[in-house]
């Protein structure tokens, strides 16, 4: 069998998405802006966080040991009398790294299609507040791959005046955009003006409150 051109047409055509999808690593980025700790401790919005600001508000310790079954009980964890590895801190990170590029890619229409420079703070700023939704602003000037704008409209908000450093960096970042040009995949590996709160995700990533292909099978015998 050979695949027809059609068929071809249609792989280069999903390329860019899937490239996206499996080259962009945001995960430096976000230990950079969250910090990771292998104890528990209680964040600044009062919830009870550990590695690389997993929430252990927003699961059971049912769920928390579904997700590493090789931490130690989250009770112990939770009050401070264990700690977990650097190995559990990877574990938890992926799980919510899963929940917020899902996040993003619901919220933010072209997410998948970005340089890896853009989506990878749109990723880390789902990470910290839990959607981007409430940012209808700033969602759209991204989805119109308006950088400057986009940039312009972070450092208005109020996150922005919460988090500092953190949107500082993320701001820079989406002004330099995707070197001039229209947003396209990376292929190297790793990394509103109101907002209102979101919907906690299913995972373990912080909710903050800021008043904030199939492809077709096309072939010829």
């Amino acid at each position: 069998m050979k695949f027809s051109t059609a068929a071809t047409a249609v792989v280069a055509a999903a390329a860019p998405a899937l490239s996206a999808a499996a080259f962009c690593d945001p995960t430096i980025l976000i230990t950079q802006h969250e910090g990771s700790r292998t104890c528990s401790y209680t964040d600044t919005t009062g919830h009870r966080t550990v590695g690389v600001g997993f929430n252990m508000d927003a699961v059971s310790s049912s769920t928390w040991s579904s997700i590493c079954s090789d931490c130690p009980d989250y009770h112990d964890v939770y009050s401070g009398s264990k700690c977990i590895s650097e190995g559990n801190i990877h574990t938890l990170l992926l799980y919510s790294l899963r929940d917020a590029k899902a996040e993003a890619g619901r919220v933010v229409s072209n997410y998948h299609s970005m340089c890896c420079e853009v989506q990878n703070v749109v990723t880390d700023m789902t990470y910290n507040l839990g959607s981007l939704s409430g940012f209808p602003t700033l969602v759209r000037y991204l989805e119109e791959s308006n950088w400057e704008a986009a940039a312009d409209d972070m450092k208005t908000t109020l996150w922005c005046r919460q988090v500092g450093e953190r949107c500082t960096d993320d701001a820079n970042r989406v002004r330099t955009g995707c070197g001039g040009h229209s947003p396209s995949p990376s292929h190297s590996p790793s990394p509103s003006h109101s907002p209102s709160p979101s919907s906690p995700p299913a995972g373990g990533c912080k909710t903050v409150s800021y008043t904030h292909l199939t492809l077709p099978t096309i072939y010829s015998v």
